[in-house]
């Protein structure tokens, strides 16, 4: 699997219309400076060196996938939690030095003093234990290129050959009051990214996937309508990346008046399943959200996206 999450974050990067470049991890001098510890609000207002914890809604899964083939043999999912974090230390040039996301199946923890790698050099941030048995990916929305402001989100999976793990999705950021989410507009284009892990019926075969996202938010009628299109997958066994149209997505997510938590069923040509999430920033600027779905036998598709006005 070496070089898979590297890959994957050349696949997104294509997204963006970004050269897949550099690497190295975060690394460096974080200088003498006490570290403060904030709750979110902007990736403008983070100061560094800080520890900056982000709430938000997760999706999550074990899984069993014993030796000698580990292919997956069951699956668990534990659906969504709107108390789930993220929390990100950075040093004081900026780079992370720590990433814990914490839902309430348990912690996953990447730390680069105690020996894992988080690359944070490009919009993707890959993050990896030596072995590649725990693995992630994230969207570094502080990347101005990005232009993201109050929201990010990530995937991971852990237990990667070693015969259970859990996998996840999360979208987190500064949520938008309800009483500031617009009553007003028809047809309001929000336009992103997703990322995701997809596991074929036969539970062999897993692959990282990357889409394009469209929300069409209706205000008027609380209604958001999600698609996801151009997706690709790449596989994360022989890093092939092929393109995966019966995995694009739409459906159509609803919130009550007054509130900031949107859901409702979504679909792919043969998985049925449901997503979650909420507006960001101070008047909705931007959204994001997890989902989850599956098909026949052991296929599952979960995964998480963002996207701007």
């Amino acid at each position: 699997m070496k070089n898979i999450f590297y890959l994957g974050i050349c696949l997104v990067l294509s997204f963006v219309q970004i050269g897949c470049g550099g690497g190295g991890g975060g690394g460096g001098g974080g200088g003498g400076s006490a570290v403060s510890t904030s709750d979110f609000s902007s990736w403008s207002s983070v100061s560094y060196p800080s520890t900056v914890t982000i709430g938000g809604i997760s999706e999550d899964a074990s899984y069993t996938a014993p030796a000698p083939s580990y292919a997956v043999t069951s699956v668990t999912d534990y659906g969504f939690s709107t108390s789930s974090s993220t929390t990100i230390k950075y040093r004081a040039n900026g780079t992370i030095e720590r990433v814990d996301i914490k839902t309430p199946n348990g912690t996953v923890t990447w730390d680069e003093t105690a020996g894992d790698i988080i690359d944070d050099s490009d919009i993707v941030v890959a993050l990896s234990d030596p072995a590649e048995s725990k693995v992630g990916l994230a969207v570094n929305a502080i990347d101005p290129l990005l232009g993201w402001e109050y929201q990010t989100f990530g995937i991971w999976e852990t237990g990667r050959g070693l015969g259970n793990g859990t996998i996840g999705a999360i979208t987190v950021g500064a949520p938008t009051p309800g009483s500031a989410i617009p009553n007003t507009g028809e047809n309001v284009k929000f336009l992103g990214i997703s990322t995701g892990v997809y596991l074929d019926p036969t539970g062999i075969n897993d692959y990282l996937t990357v889409s394009e996202v469209e929300a069409d938010v209706n205000f008027l009628k609380r209604e958001v309508v999600l698609n996801t299109s151009g997706t690709q997958k790449i596989n994360t066994s022989t890093a092939s990346v092929t393109d995966a149209v019966n995995l694009n997505m739409s459906g159509t997510l609803s919130y009550a008046a007054g509130s900031n938590s949107f859901s409702g069923a979504v679909s792919t040509t043969q998985m049925n399943g449901t997503s979650a999430g909420q507006f960001y920033g101070p008047s909705a600027q931007e959204l994001g959200g997890v989902f989850s779905l599956s098909g026949p036998g052991l296929e599952k598709y979960a995964g998480a996206y963002g996207a701007k006005r």
